[in-house]
């Protein structure tokens, strides 16, 4: 078992473990749970999960008398509607502040549990069991919660750490080609914001990454929790260098929104780092040869295949989601700038800057004509 500690000592202790290997979750929760001492322990999962999972679901109701909640599957359902629903369930089983939370599940399970866990009672301990690579390698870390609005994705969210996170790689052999897929361009993002020597190890083993190789993810997965967690220690909160892992995502979430869903998010985030990189080139920073290699992996794991997907979404409708991001300050709509592969642009610790919008959407038509 690998074990990194996300340092988190600012006026309180928020500091967490985060434990990755292939050890059962009977044998790791039983010791977390004897030191917090919950009333009530629920775990919070989608209806996919609780099909595929439901004899260790059972497991963890006959040994920890763990009260299991389950929403329907999608990212359409990360609303607030979900968050209430939830809440009830919580109410009318006498949980209180007391009592412990459990996400069991992707992104989407984890934002809603952790939003959930921020508001009850004005804040419970959660815990984050990520089933897929996304959520492995990125969204369990860093306490960033939420859910979507009409307006846009993420707009109504909190700052919440969990207790801890466990990683369990195994679980990813249950996960569809479709969604490795999804959350492996985060694992791209980190080494395009972050290492180039990760890059090029990505690029050089992916035909072991796409086979499942164990000892190749453990590595990656190691890699990018480090990565993630070097950024948020110096950063919780976004107020500057956490920015970097916003990388793609301004674009990203706008192809999102204007195809209703029907994009994935990772591999919108996949299809945004093309067109912020493709702009990073505009402006003079990163070189076209560097652009056609990070496009060129992109293709070849298989993150760019939406493309007539995109193809349907008029340009009218990408303006309005981008106009909203949460990332934009004021009337100005920001992305992160690419200086080369593994580092970002940055500017007296500014790490996101305002784009035009003839940038966006000459970046919208690069997209088009890949």
């Amino acid at each position: 078992m690998v074990r990194l500690k996300v340092n988190l000592k600012k006026k309180e202790d928020l500091s967490y473990i985060i434990s990755i290997g292939t050890e059962s979750i009977f044998d790791i929760l039983p010791y977390i749970t004897s030191r917090l001492k919950p009333s009530r322990i629920g775990l919070i999962t989608d209806s996919n999960l609780f099909k595929i999972y439901k004899d260790v679901i059972q497991k963890l109701q006959d040994k920890l008398r763990v009260i299991p909640f389950y929403f329907s599957a999608g990212e359409k359902n990360k609303n607030i509607q979900t968050v209430l629903k939830l809440f009830s369930m919580l109410t009318e089983n006498n949980f209180d502040r007391k009592s412990l939370l459990i996400a069991f599940g992707g992104g989407v399970v984890g934002d809603i549990t952790g939003f959930l866990a921020s508001v009850y009672y004005r804040g419970i301990p959660f815990l984050q069991i990520p089933t897929s690579v996304m959520a492995m390698v990125d969204s369990s870390i860093g306490g960033k919660t939420g859910v979507d609005t009409e307006a846009g994705k993420n707009l109504m969210g909190t700052f919440f750490q969990p207790g801890a996170v466990i990683i369990n790689p195994m679980y990813l052999e249950t996960l569809p080609d479709k969604e490795f897929l999804n959350g492996f361009a985060e694992i791209v993002k980190h080494a395009l914001i972050k290492d180039e020597k990760y890059f090029y190890f990505i690029k050089s083993h992916i035909e072991e990454i796409l086979k499942l190789d164990k000892n190749v993810l453990a590595d990656i997965i190691i890699k990018s929790c480090n990565i993630k967690k070097g950024v948020v220690e110096k950063d919780e909160k976004e107020a500057n260098l956490r920015q970097i892992l916003n990388f793609g995502h301004s674009f990203g979430h706008a192809i999102e929104k204007a195809s209703m869903f029907k994009i994935p998010h990772g591999f919108c985030v996949a299809l945004g780092m093309a067109a912020e990189a493709y702009i990073s080139v505009k402006r003079g920073m990163l070189k076209p040869l560097e652009l056609e290699e990070i496009c060129g992996l992109m293709n070849r794991i298989g993150l760019l295949k939406y493309k007539k997907e995109l193809l349907k979404i008029p340009l009218n409708k990408l303006l309005k989601p981008i106009s909203h991001d949460k990332k934009n300050v004021g009337n100005s709509i920001n992305i992160v700038f690419l200086e080369r592969i593994g580092k970002v642009y940055s500017k007296n610790k500014i790490y996101s800057f305002p784009v035009t919008p003839d940038e966006i959407k000459e970046g919208y038509r690069f997209l088009r004509d890949l």
